[in-house]
């Protein structure tokens, strides 16, 4: 997409990466309606894996914030081969899926096997909780805890089987409003601070940096609550397909996925899900779960970007961001629909992979060639550092 704004509609990369963000938004909510309502077959619940997502989008969105004002300042030469780095990566990772599926491989191998030492987990953990009922003299406390247990995994159960889990979704939603509100009260170059801040202050490099905390926060509240949820399955053996991506051995490898991934996406005006994809693919996230997953998170991250760029951008109208959403949300969701039949109609998943792979690979084609043109007509708009301030 982001070739069409800058060659097609003349923008230059840095507005064009901020339009990316209303583009990527609409796409986005255009391939998360497909999914929203579509379950796991074998386990019945919603395809959105929405644990990953208490665990993930605070530092997405953290590293996102930090990508949208290194952006501000990058000249856009920068932004160009940034994007053609990682357009030709793409390419590479698309090529190499493809060889692997001709070839009857699976494209990623997990990192971890869900189903191995389950049963060694389960019996472990039981073990664990006998020994601490052991120690405790009082038997009523004793089946306190037991009923304890029981009680906190019939209602985990229920939780997961819901299509709209609110517990899970009102931590994104409050992290959203957290981020936004935290902008509000710094205010920007074009928009007075409702604390009456003066722009690029102490006081507003401190809102900033609260903001970041303020992610963490959240995020360590969201593993916390997953870690006890994931206790209290593996006691009683109700471990899913996915909950294998959430133990001790990955998530610090997600938090640095999601990190860079944010900040990416920030920056070059992408969708978070390019650079987490490949990665949780490799952690062995089943494909159905990743795509919607990712939708899921690309909506949420999308939609601070477009806020955030709209909020510090001083030529950016509101109404090209509106012309741009509506028109990627509707093609969305058509082109989502389009590919999905005939996906199922040919049974060939790889079709969305030749789609991908030609839009991409024509990408690579048009953007040096335009940046090496527009570095020959217009070097000085190409280098031009603009102050974060």
């Amino acid at each position: 997409m982001t070739p069409i704004l800058i060659v097609g509609f003349n923008y230059d990369a840095n507005k064009a990466t901020m339009i990316m963000y209303s583009l990527i938004l609409g796409g986005s909510i255009g391939a998360f309606l497909n999914a929203v309502n579509r379950k796991n077959p074998k386990s019945g619940k919603p395809v959105i894996e929405y644990d990953m997502g208490m665990i993930v989008m605070p530092v997405l969105l953290g590293g996102l914030s930090v990508g949208v004002v290194l952006k501000i300042a990058a000249p856009s030469v920068t932004v160009f081969f940034g994007l053609i780095i990682l357009e030709v990566v793409t390419v590479k990772r698309f090529i190499t899926q493809i060889k692997e599926a001709n070839a009857g491989k699976p494209s990623q191998q997990p990192l971890i096997d869900p189903n191995q030492k389950i049963e060694e987990e389960e019996i472990e953990m039981t073990q664990e909780l006998e020994e601490k009922m052991k120690k405790t003299k009082n038997w009523q406390l004793q089946q306190e805890i037991v009923n304890y247990y029981k009680k906190e995994l019939e209602r985990i159960k229920i939780e997961d089987m819901k299509q709209f889990p609110w517990n899970k979704i009102k931590m994104n939603l409050a992290l959203l409003l957290w981020i936004m509100v935290m902008n509000v009260l710094r205010g920007s170059s074009s928009l007075p601070s409702l604390l009456g801040v003066p722009y690029c202050g102490t006081g507003y490099w401190f809102l900033f940096f609260l903001s970041l905390v303020g992610c963490y926060a959240f995020y360590r509240i969201g593993l916390v609550e997953v870690e006890r949820r994931m206790e209290i399955k593996k006691i009683h053996g109700e471990t899913s397909e996915v909950d294998f991506l959430l133990n001790p051995g990955v998530l610090p490898q997600l938090f640095r996925v999601a990190g860079i991934a944010g900040i990416l996406a920030g920056f070059l005006g992408i969708g978070g899900g390019v650079i987490m994809g490949p990665s949780l693919l490799a952690f062995g996230c089943p494909p159905g779960t990743l795509s919607a997953t990712l939708a899921f998170f690309v909506v949420q991250s999308s939609f601070i970007a477009s806020f955030l760029s709209y909020w510090f951008s001083t030529n950016l109208d509101l109404s090209e961001i509106f012309f741009f959403f509506a028109l990627a949300c509707g093609g969305g969701f058509v082109v989502a629909r389009v590919i999905s039949f005939l996906v199922g109609k040919y049974q060939n998943p790889k079709i969305t992979l030749y789609v991908m792979i030609t839009i991409v690979g024509a990408s690579v084609i048009v953007m040096p060639t335009y940046a090496v043109y527009k570095s020959i007509i217009d070097p000085a708009q190409m280098l031009e550092y603009r102050s974060i301030c």
